[in-house]
């Protein structure tokens, strides 16, 4: 009878504890109780998640879509999401010019330069991916474009700039190790 008292205290204290435990970021207590059998497990839904999302926004202002880039991922991790990582690709800059009517006479230039920042989230459950798009949509800033797909490579490579001289070196070092294979 003793053992039981035992158990069913702990159980209790357990079960009290679980919310401090989450909001402190605390391991659960450990002993050699169990609160559940192990086949409960096999009886709860199947929840479907997302592996790897990309949240990539543009915009032509800078500072908009940093202050919103900010947002969508302070809402991600208010909603308890796991954001793995969160990148800045490089601009793209494009010249625009207005021409005079029926001519070839430029009446003005200018450069529209164009941001994009991304964040990854990742094992997104699908019963909350709706509303978290909702929330990201219903926020969204004039001038900012949102598109929401799942993380493939030439994401990950795009951040990265290129440098031309270390391609080229590389290049003429592969040309002395292996003069055959230049020349073919």
């Amino acid at each position: 009878m003793n053992s039981l008292l035992k158990i069913s205290r702990y159980i209790s204290l357990s079960r009290c504890l679980r919310p401090a435990c989450r909001l402190l970021n605390i391991s659960a207590i450990t002993s050699k109780y169990v609160d559940e059998p192990d086949y409960i497990k096999f009886t709860k839904p199947q929840v479907p998640v997302y592996e790897r999302l990309n949240i990539q926004m543009k915009a032509y202002d800078y500072t908009v879509l940093e202050h919103y880039a900010k947002h969508v991922h302070k809402i991600a991790h208010n909603m308890d999401f796991e954001v793995s990582d969160a990148w800045a690709t490089p601009h793209q800059a494009w010249k625009v010019t207005n021409h005079e009517p029926n001519t070839t006479k430029v009446s003005s230039e200018c450069v529209l330069n164009k941001y994009e920042r991304n964040i990854q989230i990742t094992n997104l459950p699908a019963y909350c991916a709706s509303t978290f798009f909702e929330i990201i949509q219903s926020s969204l800033p004039m001038g900012v474009f949102v598109s929401i797909h799942p993380h493939e490579e030439q994401h990950s490579e795009i951040r990265y700039i290129p440098d031309f001289e270390l391609i080229v070196l590389k290049k003429q070092l592969e040309e002395l190790v292996n003069p055959d294979d230049a020349k073919k």
